[in-house]
């Protein structure tokens, strides 16, 4: 309970802060070429519950030459991009924001490029990855994010919560 506190005052940290904005997805898979960032705001917190997808963080920077990369191999990757718009509320925060520092450091991440994964469910973490993996190894944490995130919902559902 102590954590899940933790996580939504952190979610509620950043809330007015700037990302790439795009629509969002839409309920049938959708390949777009690119990932549809969303604003991180309450509606994106609203949208992950009712939704039922995971939020997938990203942070980055512009002048980050891994970044780059993951940019150009990973968020073009047609199984990664139809992945994460359809199955996760992906939003990016630039980490030379001051907020953005913060959230990074109570997530233990030094580093950029980073992802986390939070479930829909309690705003846990389901995943952390920092550097630049593989694009099959960045894709299968996907899928496994996605697979914990579904235990934690049939958890709940047969706890009651």
């Amino acid at each position: 309970m102590r954590i899940f506190v933790r996580l939504l005052l952190l979610l509620s940290l950043v809330l007015a802060m700037g990302c790439s904005s795009s629509p969002g997805a839409s309920s049938k898979p959708v390949y777009n070429d690119f990932v549809a960032w969303q604003l991180f705001n309450e509606r994106a917190v609203w949208y992950s519950s009712t939704s039922r997808k995971p939020i997938l963080i990203y942070f980055y920077t512009d002048d980050c030459m891994p970044c780059e990369q993951m940019s150009r191999h990973h968020f073009t990757n047609q199984n990664i991009v139809l992945t994460i718009n359809n199955y996760f509320t992906p939003v990016r925060l630039d980490s030379q924001n001051k907020k953005t520092r913060y959230l990074m450091s109570e997530f233990g991440i030094q580093q950029v490029p980073a992802v986390v994964i939070l479930s829909h469910v309690d705003r846990s973490v389901l995943s952390k990855m920092t550097g630049v993996p593989a694009p099959v190894l960045f894709f299968n944490n996907l899928k496994i994010s996605l697979q914990m995130d579904r235990v934690k919902a049939i958890q709940g559902v047969m706890i009651g919560e």
